[in-house]
């Protein structure tokens, strides 16, 4: 389902178009950069906002202590 409309290249939507969004709630972002940027920057958000998630990390942390053999590692790569 869709989240959200981008629109890129500073194109606007038609009428029909935004009707359609705002009775099912769904935002509508435009902007004038092209669509290959809007990704790129999209792609940074995401890869950093889910570093960020506390809760994510702290998992991973909890994770990790519990199931990975750093001794075993070492020795694998011979360290």
């Amino acid at each position: 389902s869709t989240k959200c409309l981008i629109l890129t290249g500073g194109l606007h939507a038609d009428e029909n178009i935004v009707n359609i969004a705002k009775s099912k709630e769904i935002p509508i972002i435009v902007t004038s950069l092209d669509t290959f940027s809007v990704v790129d920057k999209i792609q940074n958000i995401m890869g950093k906002a889910i570093l960020k998630e506390k809760d994510k990390a702290f998992k991973f942390k909890e994770i990790v202590a519990k199931e990975f053999d750093m001794e075993s590692f070492l020795k694998e790569l011979s360290l």
